[in-house]
């Protein structure tokens, strides 16, 4: 199963990854062609935290879930998976934290389905990547702006 970055997250990436052969998870963050991302957020816009709705659709033969997940009380996260609806059966909740009235930390768990666990399981690997990444590409050009000692 691939975990991917959001900017990853769109139907035809979805497709193309199940064709390939592997199953494939991606969070949408903006409108992309095809995915009912505006439809999510207002179905989700008065809904308790936790409650998420899942549609399904074929797209070029290949069985797509698209899940709006309510985050917080203000947020919906959108995912477009390969996993099939299996994969909306309860997963590991998501502990959130929050200071309660005398300053102390309390947390709350609030549901949500193994498909979101999932890719939060998986997800730190792109952004340790992607660090990693970053952190060669800043020693590459602090490397070349230094001058080597015997040029000089």
């Amino acid at each position: 199963m691939k975990s991917h970055h959001s900017w990853f997250g769109s139907i035809p990436a979805a497709v193309a990854v199940k064709k390939s052969g592997a199953d494939f998870i991606g969070n949408v963050k903006t409108a992309k062609k095809q995915f009912p991302i505006a439809f999510l957020n207002e179905q989700l816009k008065d809904a308790p935290r936790g409650l998420h709705l899942a549609l399904s659709a074929i797209v070029d033969g290949v069985e797509l879930i698209a899940v709006g997940y309510k985050y917080s009380s203000k947020r919906v996260l959108t995912f477009i998976s390969t996993l099939g609806s299996d994969d909306l059966r309860p997963g590991t909740p998501y502990v959130a934290r929050f200071p309660d009235k005398h300053g102390n930390v309390a947390t709350r768990d609030v549901p949500r389905p193994h498909l979101v666990s999932e890719y939060f399981k998986r997800s730190p690997a792109v952004d340790v990547h992607n660090q990693l990444r970053q952190h060669e590409r800043r020693r590459s050009a602090i490397c070349a702006r230094q001058t080597p000692a015997n040029v000089l």
